[in-house]
């Protein structure tokens, strides 16, 4: 299955779409595209869920796109494949590709790679998330720590790796996710998110949607009781400050 399929196309511009539901094949597929600097192929602010049981899985695939911009994607994998072709992000024979801003996520899949890049022609890479269950998640590297630094100087050193927080599967936004608030790079192309409300113009949000965690927040770290099954019905709640 695709969902967006591109080939042989010039300056292509993906951007704010929800994709859900495919059991696997590619949400996002560009093949041998034409860009230059001022027109580069984008693909921004968009929620994509892909993936079940053991099919072969690709959220956003790319090969042969110069002058690919990458930002603002929440993408969550979640499937159960363990194989090598199931990622949230592939890049083959690119050049001038940035990858900033994004929500990379794997919450089903134990596939070694969460992206893999063997030939991306990144110049830029960073202010990105990256949580995943395989033993590779970053590029074959087993560490967030590992990965900085291999696709060129200092890149991903603002990157994290932390749990997304999903509203729910297939609902990627992150409401209460402080880990990611304000988190990402102001990108001037880009000045809307996915629903169309303006980024934050110093410090925008990791992930297709801006927004603004609660206020207040009362550090509560555990929920001791009551414990799952929970049966209809008032009782109390106990947590841990």
């Amino acid at each position: 299955v695709n969902a967006l399929y591109f080939i042989n196309c010039d300056s292509v511009k993906v951007t704010r779409n929800r994709i859900f539901g495919a059991a696997g094949g590619y949400a996002i597929f560009m093949q041998s595209l034409t860009g230059a600097s001022g027109a580069e192929n984008l693909v921004a602010n968009n929620m994509i869920q892909i993936g079940e049981a053991n099919n072969f899985t690709n959220a956003i695939y790319m090969s042969s796109v110069p002058f690919a911009g990458i930002y603002y994607n929440s993408v969550n994998v979640t499937n159960t494949a363990t194989s090598t072709n199931c990622n949230a992000l592939t890049l083959w024979s690119g050049s001038s590709t940035r990858i900033l801003n994004n929500n990379f996520v794997s919450t089903g899949s134990t596939a070694p790679y969460l992206v893999y890049y063997p030939t991306g022609g990144i110049i830029q890479s960073d202010y990105n998330n990256y949580f995943g269950q395989g033993t590779q998640v970053f590029n074959g590297n087993s560490t967030l720590t590992s990965f900085r630094g291999t696709q060129h100087s200092g890149s991903d050193n603002n990157s994290k790796s932390v749990a997304p927080n999903f509203v729910s599967s297939t609902n990627l936004r992150t409401p209460s996710n402080i880990d990611l608030d304000s988190a990402g790079v102001v990108i001037p192309s880009v000045t809307n998110d996915f629903e169309g409300n303006a980024r934050n113009t110093v410090k925008p949000d990791i992930g297709c949607v801006e927004f603004a965690p609660p206020t207040e927040n009362t550090g509560a770290i555990a929920i001791t009781s009551p414990t799952n099954p929970v049966a209809p019905g008032l009782r109390d709640v106990h947590v841990v400050i």
